[in-house]
């Protein structure tokens, strides 16, 4: 997974972990945001993933940062060179 990628999954978590707060901010313990914000800060941090089953690339496909702009270069030489 490249830094964009894991970078984007970092953006990913916190925004649920925002979400979560304004849902349950009464329901829940503080030492539970805590928590979620130290998983989140963790996940920034550490410079490699685990790859899982449960990821969000499987539930996006290949609609993953950098795919598309891979796409484009493509295109681009092929109608530079005419391949």
């Amino acid at each position: 997974m490249s830094l964009l990628q894991m970078s984007f999954t970092g953006g990913i978590l916190i925004l649920a972990v925002i979400v979560i707060r304004a849902l349950a901010i009464n329901m829940l313990p503080k030492k539970a945001f805590h928590a979620l914000w130290g998983i989140s800060v963790v996940r920034l941090m550490i410079p490699f993933s685990i790859q899982s089953v449960f990821s969000v690339y499987s539930l996006m496909g290949s609609h993953a940062p950098g795919n598309d702009l891979q796409t484009i270069r493509v295109q681009v030489l092929e109608k530079e060179y005419g391949e």
